[in-house]
């Protein structure tokens, strides 16, 4: 049997936690538990033929999961898990932790996508995980629609912080065209740092808010076509978004639609 291992719960994380929280903290409660819910969870099928997958279960499954019950982009995940008790906790990280890397959240995801395997491993988890810590819906949520709500986020994450980028770029170097061809709503949508989706959101509502503000970087990436200031084409968060655009979106008939949600759909490398 080839079975997750996890490290032991580091003492300094384990005072301090304590202390702010008490012992009824659900991620407490994981974090003491950790050993019952990856009790005999047998990955030899994976690390036999997808070895990268089996060798990144330990701690990418379980983020993921925390993830999704927070409903935290791959950037607020990455903060939560550099600042959060709770999470370390959970985890098992030790105080300094520096954080996940965002991309590695991302390509954990892009790996589950692909591996029917390797879902059933993550559903094991999340139904013994359900045994003990309180959850809005009656029944374990499935792997892949915990997978896919992730990856929307993500999505989310990538044209809201691309279009504020632009918008913060054009506004320093290029403020009079901007101000010819802005509309009324992107101030309240981008005019302040984004940080959040701020309160739940479906799955649903989530691709509404994308193809919002997919169609406005279409717009801006439209004027700049046919601009002939040379200086408007050669900004770097224009042209950032010239390259991601068509990872996450595409034309028919004239109009904007959003491709299928998938992490393989994201850059490569993205930066905030």
């Amino acid at each position: 049997m080839y079975v997750i291992r996890f490290p032991a719960l580091p003492a300094d994380t384990a005072r301090a936690t304590e202390s702010a929280f008490g012992n009824e903290h659900p991620y407490l409660k994981i974090g003491e538990r950790l050993e019952e819910v990856f009790f005999n969870v047998d990955i030899a099928f994976l690390a036999s033929s997808e070895q990268e997958l089996a060798n990144t279960l330990w701690p990418y499954a379980l983020a993921t999961i925390l993830q999704y019950w927070e409903d935290l982009t791959d950037f607020q995940m990455a903060n939560a898990t550099r600042t959060r008790l709770d999470l370390k906790y959970a985890m098992h990280l030790p105080m300094n932790f520096p954080g996940f890397e965002p991309s590695a959240l991302c390509k954990f995801r892009q790996h589950l996508q692909v591996s029917a395997a390797g879902r059933e491993v993550l559903q094991k988890i999340i139904t013994r995980l359900a045994d003990f810590v309180p959850t809005q819906e009656q029944q374990p949520v499935a792997a892949n629609v915990i997978v896919s709500e992730v990856c929307a986020r993500r999505h989310w994450e990538i044209v809201m912080v691309t279009m504020s980028n632009a918008i913060e770029s054009l506004a320093a170097s290029q403020p009079a065209w901007l101000r010819s061809i802005a509309l009324p709503h992107w101030f309240k949508r981008y005019g302040k740092r984004v940080v959040a989706l701020n309160r739940k959101r479906t799955s649903k509502n989530i691709q509404s808010m994308i193809l919002a503000a997919g169609q406005d970087g279409q717009y801006i990436l439209n004027a700049v076509e046919t601009s002939s200031l040379t200086a408007v084409k050669q900004t770097r968060e224009i042209q950032m978004m010239a390259q991601v655009w068509p990872l996450l979106f595409k034309m028919a008939q004239g109009q904007l639609i959003l491709n299928a949600i998938t992490c393989s759909s994201c850059p490569a490398r993205f930066d905030k």
